[in-house]
């Protein structure tokens, strides 16, 4: 049974980026071992980023890999201020696993 449970974990890792490519969505995993607290973490966001001219409106779900848990999604609206190369201005919040409104920020990104 362990066997079992174990290959269809792998299965369902190995298709859904296949999946979630056909499908136009983006598909991000990190994984991250901390050395000090020796804590190893396997996240993946599955989403989709829409662009309406200088404006791209981002919504994505959040897994725990390693801990078979929906950790939430988030929600992003940016936009590249016309005549400023690499400023961009956004908007962001979420909902938690609970789905409670996460906190919204506003911010702004330079880049060179």
């Amino acid at each position: 049974m362990k066997n079992t449970l174990i290959g269809a974990a792998l299965l369902t890792a190995v298709s859904l980026p296949a999946s979630a490519g056909m499908l136009g969505m983006d598909w991000e995993t990190t994984g991250e071992y901390n050395i000090d607290t020796e804590v190893s973490t396997l996240k993946a966001e599955v989403g989709k980023t829409i662009s309406l001219g200088v404006l791209s409106i981002t919504a994505d779900a959040d897994f725990d890999i390693i801990g078979t848990a929906f950790s939430g999604t988030d929600y992003k609206a940016e936009m590249s201020v016309p005549g400023a190369s690499g400023l961009e201005l956004y908007v962001k919040s979420g909902l938690d696993k609970t789905w409670k409104r996460e906190n919204v920020i506003a911010g702004v990104t330079f880049s060179w």
